[in-house]
């Protein structure tokens, strides 16, 4: 199974849409009944294209581990938001006050598509509105999506049981790496690297970010 990188609908440099995808490839790997090629093995032109051999290049990559270049499926996630964050402005006893209201609801989307054909075989969708529960933020500037993405994922899983082999095999990755995100790129999103060169302070964090998340799924 390929997991794409996750696909935010609005700005998020390219080491979050790795870091969200580790949730789906962590949770794969451990059903330990199907292979996990993840994010960064192989690229993907066309996320939206159901036609998964002609908008990645998965296949090359169960190719290059001896695997049928064929024989695998595609879990995709996105998510986008709807709504605003605005500042809101009000008068307490006389003195001015400033407060960023956040109005937005996160709609987060996941699927499962067979490559051989085309096929969406897992559609699954939900919404959660921005700071629901009192989530802290921690290492997780939308930790609300993530625990909506983890569910989905798990539901994913689910509506895949009866097309997985039934014998344990050889879960491929289970956590990526911190150095996986090193060099992974997107087009049009700020790489790692670039956050690094451009404000070191920031790439310290971004790294720090990386590593208690990952910290976090190991644990879970």
């Amino acid at each position: 199974m390929a997991v794409y990188p996750y696909a935010f609908g609005w700005e998020e440099p390219a080491y979050r849409s790795l870091l969200k995808s580790a949730d789906a490839v962590a949770a794969l790997a451990a059903l330990r009944r199907v292979q996990v090629i993840p994010p960064g093995e192989f690229k993907v032109a066309r996320f939206a294209d159901d036609n998964v051999l002609a908008g990645s290049d998965a296949a090359r990559a169960m190719a290059a581990r001896q695997l049928p270049p064929r024989a695998f499926v595609v879990l995709r996630a996105w998510a986008d938001r709807l709504g605003a964050r605005t500042l809101r402005e009000s008068v307490v006893d006389g003195v001015g006050r400033s407060e960023l209201a956040d109005d937005t609801t996160m709609v987060a989307h996941v699927q499962i598509v067979d490559a051989t054909t085309g096929e969406v075989v897992a559609d699954l969708s939900g919404q959660v509105r921005a700071g629901a529960g009192g989530a802290a933020r921690g290492s997780d500037p939308d930790p609300e999506l993530t625990r909506l993405h983890r569910k989905l994922v798990a539901q994913a899983c689910e509506a895949m049981a009866a097309r997985l082999p039934a014998a344990p095999t050889a879960g491929g990755a289970g956590v990526i790496e911190a150095a996986a995100f090193e060099g992974f790129e997107l087009p049009g999103r700020a790489s790692l690297a670039e956050i690094a060169r451009r404000d070191p302070i920031a790439g310290a964090a971004a790294r720090q970010e990386i590593g208690r998340y990952l910290a976090e799924l190991r644990a879970r």
